[in-house]
């Protein structure tokens, strides 16, 4: 059984054949790689006698090589439950039946899914199908995404032009292995040429191969902000039919702030606990937040965390400069330990240069805010225009948000407010649920234009429950 089972893990999937192209002729999307020429047939004088098909130039010669592509894949489950792994343990030969394993192990049948942040492993193969020997045989192997900006380089994966193999006899034949792992879903061209002497002519074989990536995992982030603060929220959607061991959520933020996890799990459904030991943080994620634990994400389920972000220096810190905010990091294991990275732009926070007449700021909470307990924020309404007027405020409520006014829902009377002045009042709120909200539902009108502005994110509030 433990046999069946290797033999299964080292099977490959062949990659789609490749388009008819015309010879010498790069596909669309792909940069013509920087090689020798193929040879051209001689056409020759043609008289004004010849016929139509004597003008034509002979067929090329075939070539002296083949060569194949193959996607190494581990063999695929005939369920889709996520098992954990232990890279220190084996499954002792013939003990497979114990775990369940038996008969459950399918050798893949086509070239199956290439997911966005998941290595992708291929074997080249390089044979001579001639009746004669070849010589100085080498090959460059390159991989480019289509659509992308005109003049990007392609990625190289493979160039023995430096070591090249000096002679190849009649059926021999030569393998190698390269390594890519496609960091945005899309459709990829995948080049191979191969260069090889037939006595002493130069050849050069150019096959060209199509696959497309799908995305794993979707981030969608929201990013929340408070005087001198944020909060980031990360929702990571599981998009493939399989489920996924979630091992790390991570924010790498930028170098004006320091980040620490608020809310490590708030998932759609309760994750099952394996009873395992955590899983140490990547080298490249160590010192970094994250998850506290491992999860499994079912398909179409989401994982959320909230990550907090206050600046370095506080007291050197301008709001206005502090647009960049980071980055977010996922790492996650398939059913039988493919691994996947994927990593978001880089998140900005939006500012508005328009001039403000009225500008509203909140200042709070002095503590942490629970469920079903009111607290209060203090507001400041200051106008920046160069004429003083009466305005009216109000206050209402917004269900969306999961905060409730509490208590008296405006202030009376119409207010004074001269010009470059300001006007505190306080707001009292009720949440009803946890998690972090926008505090909005504040309006406020100018009387003397009776012109009404509306504060839809004064600031941004963790509910605890």
């Amino acid at each position: 059984a433990r046999s069946k089972a290797m033999r299964s893990s080292s099977s490959s999937a062949a990659l789609p054949t490749p388009p008819a192209q015309t010879p010498g002729a790069a596909p669309t999307g792909a940069s013509a790689p920087n090689l020798p020429a193929a040879a051209a047939a001689p056409t020759g004088a043609a008289g004004s006698g010849q016929s139509a098909q004597q003008q034509q130039p002979p067929p090329q010669e075939p070539h002296n090589v083949s060569v194949k592509v193959l996607r190494l894949a581990k063999p695929g489950f005939h369920f889709s439950h996520a098992l954990p792994r232990d890279a220190g343990r084996d499954v002792p030969a013939g003990e497979d039946g114990g775990l369940g394993l038996r008969d459950t192990l399918a050798v893949p049948a086509k070239l199956g899914f290439i997911f966005a942040g998941e290595p992708f492993r291929s074997y080249l193969n390089v044979a001579n199908t001639s009746l004669m020997d070849i010589t100085n045989i080498w090959q460059k192997v390159d991989l480019q995404m289509e659509g992308s900006p005109s003049g990007a380089p392609a990625q190289l994966l493979l160039d023995t032009q430096d070591k090249p193999i000096q002679h190849l006899s009649t059926g021999e034949s030569q393998d190698y292995f390269f390594t890519c792992q496609p960091e945005e879903p899309g459709k990829y061209t995948l080049t191979c040429n191969v260069v090889y002497k037939r006595r002493d002519e130069e050849r050069v074989l150019r096959k060209w191969f199509k696959f497309e990536v799908a995305r794993a995992v979707g981030v969608i982030t929201k990013v929340h902000e408070l005087p001198q603060s944020l909060y980031v929220e990360a929702i990571i959607n599981n998009e493939t039919n399989s489920t996924l061991l979630l091992d790390s959520a991570t924010l790498e933020p930028a170098d004006m702030y320091t980040c620490t996890v608020v809310s490590p799990a708030v998932p759609a459904r309760q994750p099952v606990s394996l009873g395992l030991p955590q899983r140490p943080a990547p080298p490249h994620l160590a010192g970094l937040p994250q998850i506290s634990s491992m999860h499994l994400l079912t398909p179409a389920n989401t994982f959320s965390s909230v990550f907090f972000l206050v600046p370095k220096d506080a007291a050197s810190f301008n709001i206005r400069q502090g647009r960049d905010v980071g980055r977010v990091c996922v790492t996650w294991h398939r059913t039988l330990g493919e691994t996947g990275r994927y990593q978001t732009t880089l998140l900005k926070r939006k500012f508005s240069d328009e001039p403000e007449t009225l500008q509203l700021t909140v200042r709070g909470p002095t503590s942490r805010v629970f469920v079903e307990q009111p607290f209060t924020l203090q507001c400041e309404l200051a106008n920046k225009s160069t004429s003083g007027f009466s305005v009216s405020i109000a206050f209402h409520d917004d269900p969306a948000t999961g905060l409730m006014v509490h208590g008296v829902t405006d202030v009376p009377g119409p207010v004074p407010l001269p010009a470059g002045q300001s006007y505190g009042f306080p707001l009292r709120l009720l949440p009803l649920k946890e998690g972090v909200h926008q505090v909005r539902g504040v309006s406020v009108t100018n009387l003397a234009t009776n012109r009404e502005y509306a504060f839809l994110n004064l600031t941004d509030v963790l509910v605890e429950s």
